[in-house]
């Protein structure tokens, strides 16, 4: 449970600090493109890390349906980056 709480303020304190680089210094560019940028670096910085540092054991892909709430996560996490740099 200490890990975890650790990692929650871990990504807090990041997400805060993205909220300012958004509004500070990007607030003039359009959301979708930020929404695509922000997409476009978390897949390549995650790309990134599972070729330098793969995760002990097998690397376990989605399998079945398991595709389709992979495609809702994805959906959902468009329309919040989106909704949150409109907002900024």
């Amino acid at each position: 449970m200490k890990n975890a709480l650790v990692l929650a303020v871990i990504a807090m304190v990041f997400y805060a600090k993205e909220i300012v680089i958004a509004d500070q210094w990007l607030g003039k560019v359009s959301p979708r493109v930020l929404t695509f940028l922000y997409a476009g670096g978390v897949a390549l910085l995650a790309g990134i890390s599972l070729i330098i540092s793969p995760p002990k054991g097998e690397l376990k892909w989605p399998e079945g349906n398991e595709w389709w709430f992979v495609l809702g996560l994805i959906v959902v996490s468009f329309v919040a980056a989106n909704a949150h740099f409109a907002a900024l």
